[in-house]
């Protein structure tokens, strides 16, 4: 088979998603050693995962690693999401990486990752952009409808500036133009409130699933959340 014949099908079967079919293609040709494998590779490797890093933080460092590996083992190219954090709100956070999206050619097969607060940026920006598919790590509860509900520190935490902002933001609103394919993580001893935005994203996003870990809490560093996400991503 020629080469830009074999391009054409690899292109096919990695945009159809069709991960099955793809496995026993290259095996068919992994035995040859010849290009098809490699060509494989490069057009799965064309998955871009933007990872939005904690506040005040930077998703190059050491502390993202053990994340950053696990979803490159995906596959993906992980890009870390450049953010200047300094006096900012949401809704510039959000601007800023949809800024960020356009200035690094972002394609067809682009998918977000973001952890609490910073899932909040993930599904409004995917509620913008034409995003293929979303990790909403324990979703905050900062939207309109969960305000009423959250302890009172919580919204001293993030200063009145953020909460004017978020008294504005309807998740219900959002969720309605969002077809993203959406997968939404909790972990069993989360705060309830967040148990509970995680319930009500699930039942609002049409095209997503929620998964429970056990034996996790609210810390994406801990060996227990990493070893939550490696199970899924097995189990996908």
């Amino acid at each position: 088979m020629c080469e830009s014949m074999t391009s054409i099908i690899v292109k096919k079967l990695v945009k159809s998603r069709n991960s099955k079919i793809l496995e026993k293609y290259m095996l068919i040709h992994i035995y040859r050693k010849s290009s098809f494998y490699i060509l494989v590779k490069y057009y799965l490797m064309k998955k871009k995962l933007y990872l939005i890093p904690w506040l005040f933080q930077d998703a190059t460092s050491n502390t993202y690693k053990p994340v950053t590996k696990l979803l490159q083992k995906q596959w993906y190219i992980v890009i870390p999401v450049q953010i200047d954090w300094k006096y900012k709100t949401m809704k510039e956070y959000v601007e800023q990486c949809i800024d960020f999206y356009y200035k690094t050619g972002a394609d067809w097969d682009v998918h977000l990752f973001g952890f609490s607060y910073w899932a909040m940026i993930a599904i409004i920006v995917s509620s913008f952009l034409n995003i293929e598919a979303q990790f909403l790590c324990s979703l905050s509860p900062y939207f309109a409808e969960d305000l009423p509900y959250i302890p009172r520190y919580w919204k001293k935490y993030i200063w009145n500036k953020r909460v004017h902002y978020f008294k504005s933001l309807s998740f219900k609103q959002l969720a309605k133009n969002n077809n993203t394919k959406t997968y939404i993580f909790y972990w069993e001893k989360e705060h309830p409130t967040v148990e509970k935005r995680a319930d009500n994203a699930w039942i609002l996003l049409k095209n997503s699933k929620i998964i429970k870990i056990p034996d996790a809490v609210h810390d994406i560093w801990s060996t227990e959340y990493i070893k939550g996400l490696s199970d899924f991503f097995i189990l996908k």
